[in-house]
């Protein structure tokens, strides 16, 4: 399923701010999820709804996923340039 369209929800003002916030605790104790994915879930999908509450560094899940994966690309892109340059002094002597 595509993280964009999971939403936390916590029930507040009639769940305690206890309760939440170990919901919130759990949330972060998950392997499974990336610390990007959290985010997009505990918050900026909420955000997306009710924009007026965005301040002006938050970003959408497009967002974010779009720099992540130019981020993987650049450095995709760094290591052959690296493993290249090392193949090419390789063996020179």
């Amino acid at each position: 399923m595509d993280p964009s369209h999971i939403m936390f929800g916590s029930d507040f003002p009639f769940s305690s701010e206890f309760f939440v916030g170990k919901e919130i605790h759990y949330i972060n104790e998950l392997n499974i999820l990336d610390d990007k994915i959290k985010i997009v879930i505990q918050r900026n999908n909420a955000l997306e709804l009710f924009p007026k509450y965005k301040t002006q560094d938050e970003k959408s899940y497009e967002e974010i996923m779009k720099k992540d994966f130019q981020e993987r690309m650049i450095v995709k892109i760094l290591s052959k340039i690296l493993s290249n340059i090392k193949k090419s002094h390789q063996f020179k002597y």
